[in-house]
């Protein structure tokens, strides 16, 4: 769970085009949600909301999303 503090230091502009862009792979709002607060073991454990605090985190969001959509998960 994040902090106040690192709630704080998420780029909004990454927030929204990272959650539009796990709608558009996952299919619905509600999955792309629950992927976003769900950890992951490709980004070491943990979510990938918390992976948006830092350009190269955002970078690897980008990619597991880009892995998601062709597949190669």
């Amino acid at each position: 769970m994040l902090t106040n503090d690192q709630k704080a230091e998420i780029d909004l502009d990454a927030l929204v085009s990272v959650t539009a862009r796990a709608i558009e792979v996952l299919g619905t709002r509600e999955k792309a949600l629950r992927w976003l607060r769900t950890p992951i073991r490709s980004l070491g454990d943990r979510t990938p909301l918390s992976q948006l605090e830092t350009p190269d985190g955002i970078t690897r969001v980008e990619d597991v999303l880009g892995r998601i959509e062709h597949g190669v998960w």
